[in-house]
């Protein structure tokens, strides 16, 4: 059987990729401004393309000065990424002062705010929650991009999360995703109440439900198995 953990783990965004980049470098501010923004490469790549009188630049172009393997970024060019990103063009050259305006937080917070969903309790997880549920949440937590309405957050419990999910660690999900190999699914039985955490490892026609914690056997879906949803980004707040 072949496992394969990588590939869900890179998918989800987590905002502790935020948090780690490095702001005493052009590199690591120009990842933070776009992350901030929660803009894609070819986001980037789009929004040069809209500047007027503005050289084009590709994907990996922009990748290559993320990097720091463009080692020169021209004035203009940094003068552009502040207009994308909504920074000041001081703050990406040298690191110094406010990284935004008050107009610019201002703008950008509205940006940042744009995408949330509710927040049910774990129990809920297992459940078929229909629309009322979910807008009757008191709770909502700010996403990264925009998700189906059927979209949710849960916050995870002791002794589920393993080594990838810590306690209280909140996590989105997603009913209207369809999970692969690699996909972290909150997963139950179709005639149990309790609901946990397991990650999909596909082997030809054959679908493995693989424990986060590593002291229990990885098993074989059957069709006793109901996937509830699949986890599409998980979220650490320290507040």
């Amino acid at each position: 059987m072949t496992k394969n953990r990588g590939t869900a783990e890179e998918e989800i965004q987590s905002q502790n990729d935020i948090e780690n980049e490095d702001l005493g470098t052009i590199k690591g501010r120009l990842r933070y401004a776009r992350k901030c923004n929660r803009m894609s490469l070819q986001d980037v790549e789009n929004a040069f393309n809209s500047i007027e009188n503005m050289h084009s630049y590709k994907r990996a172009a922009i990748h290559s000065m993320e990097s720091g393997k463009t080692q020169k970024i021209k004035r203009p060019v940094i003068d552009a990424f502040a207009t994308i990103y909504k920074v000041r063009p001081a703050w990406i050259e040298t690191g110094t002062g406010a990284m935004r305006s008050p107009t610019q937080e201002a703008s950008a917070d509205i940006i940042l705010r744009k995408y949330s969903v509710p927040v049910i309790s774990w129990p809920a997880a297992a459940m078929k929650n229909d629309e009322s549920t979910l807008s009757t949440a008191s709770e909502k937590i700010n996403t990264s991009r925009e998700y189906s309405e059927r979209a949710f957050s849960l916050v995870v419990p002791e002794g589920i999360g393993g080594e990838i999910f810590a306690k209280d660690m909140f996590i989105v999900v997603d009913p209207e995703t369809s999970y692969k190999s690699g996909s972290y699914v909150v997963v139950k039985k179709k005639d149990d109440e309790i609901a946990t955490i397991r990650q999909i490892i596909q082997d030809g026609n054959v679908n493995y439900l693989q424990p986060l914690n590593k002291v229990l056997p990885t098993t074989q879906m059957t069709e006793d198995d109901e996937i509830c949803c699949v986890v599409r980004e998980s979220i650490q707040r320290f507040d």
